[in-house]
């Protein structure tokens, strides 16, 4: 399978797999249903790129829980505001807002990313699931506090 070719790859010339946006949740689950299980674990060499490819797959498809494990994996060896906030738009869909909260305030240790989490939170929809927790309130008022 490409996908894990190059997830797999350690050399310089990573082929970074990237799945088309336009494809169906449908068409997705194809990818999926072929990987092993368990998923290999992310390295320090995995393309980041296309593990996150995969994390935005594996939420699209609702394979939460391969998400979570996956994500908080690829955390541990490559940390990104990326992966936190995919991380905690999984958390919402199994019903974790504590953990959400912390995933996106891990996201916003992170100065340069600012900007994006403030992006992301006000137009995803899972976030505004969060909208009445006051965690998330002050997160936001962290956020727009900043420049």
């Amino acid at each position: 399978i490409p996908v894990l070719a190059d997830l797999r790859t350690t050399t310089a010339e990573q082929k970074v797999w990237w799945p088309p946006v336009a494809a169906s949740v449908d068409q997705l689950e194809v990818v999926v249903s072929r990987l092993p299980r368990p998923l290999p674990l992310p390295t320090s060499t995995t393309p980041s790129r296309s593990a996150l490819s995969l994390l935005d797959v594996l939420r699209r498809t609702k394979h939460f829980d391969d998400a979570i494990t996956y994500g908080t994996s690829l955390y541990s060896v490559q940390p990104s505001a990326d992966v936190a906030i995919e991380l905690a738009r999984c958390l919402v869909h199994v019903d974790q807002p504590d953990l959400a909260v912390k995933w996106l305030a891990t996201a916003a240790r992170q100065p340069e990313s600012y900007d994006h989490l403030r992006l992301v939170i006000g137009f995803l929809p899972e976030f505004q699931l969060l909208s009445e927790r006051r965690d998330f309130q002050d997160l936001i008022a962290q956020l727009s506090s900043e420049n």
